[in-house]
């Protein structure tokens, strides 16, 4: 397999996985309590080559506060949470791409 192809591959593997993640990542914050508008404000997309969490820049404050608390409110850390949940999930994909390829392909 070309370098090109391997990492159109892996792009698309990732993107196919971003709508799933997507949704957990909602659940999680959800489940812990934050209000539906900001979790469904979240969402998980794939910014150079990796998973990302990413929302609207209104939502900024909000989901801090909500993530690492704020005064007496004590945090309910959502994106941590699925950030270490969302590296075992994507672990398999990077590992189905030899690392040399990977690297080459960045250059």
């Amino acid at each position: 397999m070309s370098i090109k192809n391997l990492k159109r591959n892996l792009d698309s593997n990732l993107e196919s996985a971003a709508p799933s993640l997507t949704a957990s990542l909602r659940k999680e914050a959800a489940n812990r309590g934050w209000p539906d508008d900001v979790s469904q404000a979240l969402s998980v997309v794939v910014k150079q080559g990796v998973f990302a969490v990413d929302y609207p820049e209104e939502f900024k404050e909000k989901i801090e506060n909500l993530e690492y608390g704020s005064g007496m409110q004590a945090p309910a850390a959502a994106i941590r949470s699925f950030q270490y949940q969302m590296e075992n999930f994507a672990a398999p994909i990077y590992e189905n791409h030899p690392e040399e390829m990977l690297k080459e392909v960045k250059l």
